[in-house]
């Protein structure tokens, strides 16, 4: 009685975890891309943005130009999203 009721409970781990295999998002690393809304991307001097030590790691320097996107405030987002 107990081996049929092991064997039972490990063929039902077994096809549960084979079940949830099939479906994306399941596993840890899996990740989801959605696009940001109402984001854009605009040039900004990299001392504004980064500090001393970031900016050394990526060989820049204070007045050198890079691209970021702009994640706007609630406020902002708010009052630009009403109708």
């Amino acid at each position: 009685m107990k081996v049929l009721t092991a064997s039972l409970l490990a063929l039902g781990l077994v096809a549960s975890a084979a079940s949830a295999g099939q479906y994306p998002g399941t596993s840890r690393n899996s990740t989801v891309e959605r696009p940001a809304p109402n984001t854009q991307q605009i040039e900004v001097r990299a001392g504004s943005v980064l500090t001393a030590p970031e900016l050394k790691r990526a060989n820049l320097a204070a007045e050198d130009l890079i691209t970021v996107t702009s994640f706007p405030s609630p406020e902002n987002a708010r009052l630009t999203n009403e109708r």
